[in-house]
């Protein structure tokens, strides 16, 4: 009975996200990323959701960084400014949170080659800022956290699918 439910959700939330968007692209894409002042490689997926139209689209790409001690999950979200048809320059902007009790913000550039009528090619580069709290240890006390910040650039390439597209 929960799966046809789902079922039936699903292409719902399709239909109206066929009825009402220009383009919804799914990807996924490899890179490099920083955590703790160290580079790991980073893999992961994009949505991207785009109203007919308008040169902004909302994008949520959750990717994973595979450090020596563990996985790191990241969920951003970000708007895009879309600049171009067939080759696009689009800066962006949003936030993040990451696991380890991490967030912050981020800006960056992306740049997408149409290739063929449904498949894009992308380079992402983004300036990122995470907050995370550190101890802090004090001789007389029990000692208490600060808030701590890094700053990380972080690069990608990937292949994006249009799902939907009304021109």
């Amino acid at each position: 009975m929960a799966c046809k439910k789902l079922i039936l959700l699903a292409i719902v939330f399709i239909s109206m996200l066929q009825a009402f968007s220009q383009e919804v692209n799914l990807g996924i894409y490899t890179g490099l990323g920083r955590v703790d002042y160290k580079s790991y490689p980073t893999i992961g997926g994009s949505f991207e959701y785009r109203i007919k139209k308008s040169y902004l689209s909302i994008n949520v790409n959750p990717y994973f960084v595979f450090s020596e001690q563990k996985v790191h999950t990241t969920l951003p979200l970000y708007l895009k400014f879309i600049i171009g048809k067939q080759f696009r320059v689009s800066p962006l902007v949003g936030g993040f949170i990451r696991s380890g009790d991490r967030h912050g913000w981020e800006a960056g550039l992306e740049m997408e080659y149409l290739t063929v009528r449904k498949l894009m090619v992308f380079w992402r580069g983004e300036y990122m800022l995470d907050y995370y709290k550190d101890p802090w240890y004090a001789h007389s006390s029990q000692g208490s956290y600060y808030l701590d910040n890094e700053h990380s650039v972080w690069f990608s390439l990937g292949l994006k699918w249009r799902l939907l597209y009304k021109p």
